[in-house]
């Protein structure tokens, strides 16, 4: 509850990010999914995405939204994308790509922040 409460604080207050050399890691507010950041992968001359593994480690399958910070060469925020997992199975892990952006993200730290069980 407590990394739910400073994830929450930290997109509230944007000042606390840019006061700070914050290095966030790969998130998941709940023991039964995991999200790994994998590469940025450029699609064009000028549009990227984030490939991430979305790990379901449930019994059932569900449905994940993710979000995506992105840095650029000098460990500075410069934008965010977002992404979904559907149907990802249980006991297993499956790769997602990203909304394409325009950025010039060189890394980006991701977090799950909702999960939907199908049945």
């Amino acid at each position: 509850m407590k990394r739910l409460i400073f994830a929450a604080a930290l997109v509230t207050s944007p000042t606390l990010i840019l006061a700070q050399d914050f290095r966030p890691t790969d998130y998941s507010f709940t023991d039964g999914a995991a999200i790994k950041t994998l590469k940025v992968k450029a699609i064009s001359k000028n549009r990227s995405v984030i490939i991430v593994s979305i790990a379901n480690r449930a019994d059932t399958p569900f449905n994940a939204n993710y979000a995506c910070t992105l840095f650029d060469a000098h460990d500075k925020i410069i934008g965010a994308t977002n992404g979904a997992a559907n149907a990802v199975p249980p006991q297993q892990e499956i790769a997602s790509e990203s909304i394409s952006f325009d950025d010039l993200a060189v890394k980006a730290t991701c977090r799950i922040e909702s999960i939907v069980a199908t049945r």
